[in-house]
């Protein structure tokens, strides 16, 4: 049987199948995605699938508000949109400190500006990862207590790997040309390549096209 012609449309739909699995796999253990971006995938999507962008939208928005009602974890959300305004607040200062030492030389004001952005950048670097590491350990400590919701958006995932082989196995195309970075590996048709290390917290996956799946 030929094997149908890999088009632009394809490989298209195949990166936004990958990135709607990841984004829900990492949902699952509180690692979240800008939604407008997981909306944009979905939507670019030609094909037609049998859950609503609503559906998924409501119950990653259920997860995502669960640990409001923890007053730390609150915090640590606070924090994060003050480490973001400050990191882009220090980048403007040292890309601005940069282009007038180049144009007028050095001064004590540009050198101050660097200082300041450089430090501004690392400080809130490292409040980031704090704030997000104890948001994690939360999501890891409630796992029981979310099972129902990350249940749901474990069989959406399950359902797009499906529809994601369907297409590999159509066109003929090697599934190592669209690997998937995720936190669970309890899907079916999912094969571990690498697992997590130091610096990649992700399991390296390629869907299985084989006749047998487990």
């Amino acid at each position: 049987m030929s094997k149908k012609k890999v088009t632009v449309e394809v490989k298209n739909n195949l990166k936004n199948l990958v990135l709607l699995i990841e984004a829900l796999d990492g949902f699952r253990r509180g690692r979240g995605v800008s939604l407008s971006m997981m909306e944009k995938a979905y939507y670019n999507l030609t094909i037609d699938l049998p859950v609503k962008w609503k559906y998924i939208k409501r119950i990653i928005q259920s997860l995502i508000r669960y640990p409001m009602k923890d007053g730390r974890v609150f915090r640590h959300y606070k924090l994060l949109r003050w480490a973001r305004t400050f990191t882009n607040t220090g980048i403007v200062m040292i890309i601005i400190g940069t282009v007038i030492a180049l144009i007028f030389g050095r001064s004590e004001l540009t050198l101050a500006s660097l200082f300041i952005g450089v430090g501004l950048v690392y400080s809130m670097f490292f409040l980031n990862w704090y704030s997000l590491k104890q948001i994690y350990k939360y999501y890891d400590e409630h796992a029981d207590e979310l099972s129902s919701r990350t249940k749901k958006l474990k069989d959406v995932a399950q359902m797009l790997i499906n529809i994601m082989r369907e297409e590999l196995i159509k066109y003929g195309i090697s599934p190592t040309k669209y690997p998937l970075r995720l936190y669970n590996t309890d899907y079916r048709s999912i094969e571990v390549i690498s697992k997590p290390t130091f610096y990649r917290k992700t399991f390296l996956c390629v869907i299985s096209t084989e006749e047998k799946v487990n």
